[in-house]
C-alpha cells in the first residue's frame, strides 16, 4: 500500500488528489514502486490482520509527514494521561527555545512545589539551581515529576500558568479528549486518548534537537548524582526509532508512544492499557513494523503545467 505525500498548496490539493487516484486507478508504475497488481487501499486492509494478539485497549499508528491514520483501535477511548503530559511540556520548551525565549544552558531555580514531588523523581532541592538541558534530559529519559514541574515552572512562569499553556495548546492541536489538571501529568484528573498522544508526538517530532534526549538510554544528572534510565525499551532494541515515551500504573495499564523512521516514512504508534510491559514493547514492534513493511510514501509523476502551478502556490517543489 501507499501513502500520498502531500506536496501541494491547499488550492491545488483537491486538483492532485484527482489525478493521483486516476494514476492509481490506471495502474501506472513508478519504479522502486508497488505496481497495482498488488496495490491495495488502506480502507480495505483486514482488521484482524493488525490486531491479532493486540492487548492494548486502544491504539493508533499514524505516519506523521502525511497525518494518515493506518490503523486505529478504540482511538478516543480516555485514560489515565500519565507521563505522556511530560511530552506537552517538552512541546511548550521547544517551540520557546526555537523562538529564542529559552535556551538549554539557562538555569532554573528550583521551588517548594518542584520538590514537593512525589513518585519518580532526581531529589531536586529547593533552592538549588538546575540547566534547561538537564531538566530535559530528566523528563525526556527519566519520567521525573520534580525535574517536570521545575521545567515546567521555568517555561511558563509559574505550575499553574503551565497548566494553562499546555490545555490552551493541546486545544490548538486538536487533542479534543485531553486535560491537564498539573504539569507532571500524574494527579487526579490528567486525561487523554491515543489519537490525541499521536497528535501530539507528531508535533514534537519536528524539533530534532530534541531526538538526542528522547532516544538516550542511559544517563546521568545533577553532577552524577542520579541515574536516568528510560522506560521505552525501544530506544535500544529498534533501529529507526526517533522517541517518545512509556510509562505505566496499575489503572492505566503499560502505555508507550512511539517514534521511528525509515526511509521517506515516519510512523507513530501509540499503545494503551497493554497486559505487561513485554506485551506493549512487541506489540509497538509488531505495528512498527507491519507500517513500514506495509506501506511507503509514493509522490505521483505531476504534469510539467502543474508542478509548476505547485511551485508556484505551495513554494517549494
Amino acid at each position: 500500500m501507499k501513502i500520498l505525500r502531500k506536496i501541494c498548496s491547499a488550492v491545488l490539493c483537491a486538483a492532485v488528489a484527482v489525478f493521483m487516484v486516476c494514476s492509481l486507478a490506471e495502474g501506472k508504475e513508478k519504479a522502486g514502486a508497488l505496481s497495482a497488481e498488488n496495490f491495495v487501499p488502506a480502507d480495505t486492509v483486514a482488521v484482524s490482520d493488525m490486531i491479532e494478539g493486540l492487548t492494548a485497549r486502544s491504539a493508533v499508528v499514524t505516519e506523521m509527514t502525511t497525518g494518515r491514520v493506518l490503523f486505529e483501535k478504540e482511538p478516543q477511548e480516555q485514560c489515565e494521561c500519565g507521563h505522556y503530559a511530560k511530552l506537552m511540556v517538552l512541546l511548550l520548551t521547544a517551540e520557546k527555545i526555537d523562538s529564542g525565549e529559552l535556551s538549554m544552558s539557562d538555569t532554573s531555580v528550583v521551588s517548594e512545589y518542584a520538590n514537593s514531588q512525589q513518585g519518580s523523581q532526581i531529589w531536586l532541592d529547593k533552592g538549588e539551581k538546575i540547566s534547561v538541558e538537564e531538566l530535559i534530559k530528566s523528563v525526556s529519559a527519566g519520567n521525573a515529576n520534580d525535574g517536570c514541574a521545575a521545567l515546567a515552572e521555568k517555561v511558563a512562569g509559574s505550575a499553574d500558568k503551565a497548566v494553562e499553556l499546555m490545555n490552551s495548546r493541546a486545544k490548538m492541536l486538536g487533542m479534543n479528549g485531553t486535560v491537564y489538571t498539573d504539569c507532571t501529568g500524574v494527579g487526579e484528573g490528567n486525561v487523554t486518548t491515543a489519537k490525541d498522544t499521536a497528535l501530539l508526538c507528531s508535533e514534537l517530532a519536528k524539533y530534532k534537537n530534541l531526538t538526542p534526549y528522547l532516544t538516550c538510554w542511559l544517563d546521568t544528572v545533577r553532577d552524577g548524582k542520579v541515574e536516568l534510565v528510560n522506560l521505552n525499551r525501544l530506544v535500544r532494541t529498534y533501529k529507526g526509532v526517533t522517541g517518545m515515551k512509556a510509562w505505566g500504573s496499575e489503572k492505566a495499564g503499560s502505555c508507550i508512544a512511539a517514534t521511528a523512521e525509515k526511509g521517506d516514512m515516519s510512523v507513530c504508534v501509540v499503545l494503551n492499557g497493554c497486559d505487561s510491559q513485554e506485551d506493549m514493547n512487541a506489540e509497538a514492534k509488531k505495528l512498527l513494523n507491519l507500517a513500514f513493511d506495509t506501506y511507503e510514501i509514493y509522490t505521483p509523476e505531476l504534469p510539467e503545467d502543474m508542478v509548476k502551478e505547485t511551485v508556484v502556490c505551495g513554494g517549494e517543489e
